[in-house]
């Protein structure tokens, strides 16, 4: 089979599983024997969800890629992270606020609960009070 590359553009795929962005170079080759075009596909990397960048993967860094900065320094990472301790701060709030507000039930709860205790035992003390005018011990 001989094949004769026609085309090369990068496309980019969304996967629902991980909720990500992959960035594709996509080879069109036209096969001599058939005449039919074929289509080869190569994961350069994903999409950053902030600034569309393409991150690249470990399969398609090159040399000079590799000995670049480390990320504190890179733009796009701190942006991602930086959205991600957003994210997690609002969960940490919200993890916050629902303890506070469990707390608050169950502290009325229990004030409800020593309220009733309270008056049975005051209705307890009254019946008792009554059975020993009639003689009756309970």
């Amino acid at each position: 089979m001989a094949l004769v590359k026609q085309d090369v553009k990068n496309s980019v795929s969304y996967n629902k599983t991980n909720d990500t962005y992959y960035v594709y170079e996509v080879t069109y080759y036209v096969d001599n024997e058939t005449g039919k075009k074929v289509k080869k596909r190569r994961v350069i990397g994903k999409q950053d969800p902030v600034t569309h960048e393409t991150i690249p993967t470990r399969g398609y860094r090159t040399n000079k890629e590799s000995t670049k900065e480390p990320l504190k320094n890179d733009s796009t990472a701190n942006a991602y992270f930086q959205t991600a301790l957003q994210e997690a701060q609002k969960q940490f709030e919200f993890d916050r606020n629902a303890k506070i507000q469990l707390t608050s039930a169950l502290v009325r709860s229990s004030e409800q609960l020593e309220s009733i205790i309270r008056q049975s035992s005051d209705e307890l003390k009254s019946i008792k009070s009554v059975l020993s005018r009639f003689g009756m011990n309970a």
